[in-house]
Formats: C-alpha cells, sequence, structure tokens
C-alpha cells in the first residue's frame, strides 16, 4: 500500500515538473503584443524577421492580443490611410494604442510597455519599442 502510494505522489511531481518546464520555456520564446485601435479605421501590420512572418489585423474600435516570438521585427504598418516602416523591438511584451487619424492625440505615450502611436507624428528615439 506505501509502495504505490509514494510511486503515485512521485509520478505526480514528476509530471508537474515536466509540465511547468515545458510552460516555463514556451514563455521565454512567446512574447504578448496588444495592439488596441481607437481609430476609425482598420490598423494593419507586418513583422518580419528572417524566416519569421506575422501579419496582424485589427479592426476599427477594437483590442486585439497576438502571441509572437521573442525577436526584433522590422516592421511595416498601415494606418490611417498611409503606410509606414520601421522596427518594433518584441524581446518583451509590447502594448500599441493607435490614436484617432485626425487631430491632435490625447497624449504622445511614454517609453514603456504602452506606446500610442499617431502615424504622422509618432517618436523616433531609441527610447521607443515603436519604431
Amino acid at each position: 500500500m506505501k509502495k504505490n502510494l509514494i510511486f503515485a505522489i512521485v509520478l505526480v511531481l514528476l509530471i508537474a515538473l515536466s509540465v511547468a518546464t515545458v510552460a516555463g520555456i514556451a514563455r521565454e520564446e512567446l512574447a504578448r503584443l496588444t495592439i488596441t485601435n481607437n481609430s476609425d479605421l482598420p490598423v494593419m501590420m507586418s513583422l518580419t524577421n528572417g524566416n519569421t512572418f506575422y501579419y496582424v489585423t485589427v479592426a476599427p474600435g477594437a483590442t486585439k492580443l497576438f502571441t509572437v516570438q521573442r525577436l526584433l521585427y522590422e516592421r511595416t504598418t498601415w494606418a490611417c490611410d498611409k503606410s509606414d516602416t520601421g522596427t518594433l523591438n518584441m524581446k518583451t511584451g509590447v502594448r500599441l494604442v493607435f490614436t484617432q487619424c485626425w487631430g491632435t492625440p490625447a497624449t504622445q505615450g511614454e517609453p514603456t510597455i504602452l506606446e500610442r502611436v499617431h502615424i504622422p507624428d509618432y517618436p523616433h528615439s531609441d527610447a521607443w519599442r515603436y519604431k
């Protein structure tokens, strides 16, 4: 009886350890990209790094969550009837909030995990993940 109990406990611990290891590896390889589109037009973005490619779209007024590999991507963004190219650093999680297409945005955002993107005058500095 005791042998069966010890065997069952060891088996449960091994299963829990293997699940935790797989979850930890998956977490290290993927990052969360959240895009909020507060404009009246769709936002589309392509992300490329070698053989890795993502194409994401967000409808007007919607928020979408994407999971991508932790890489520095070359990006092309289409928003507000304009297109723009640059880079997106996805080595950590990033939240992008696209503001209204016309007029001045409420705030320019900040160089943190949350960045507000106003296509006509988005920031150009090393502190920003979206360039």
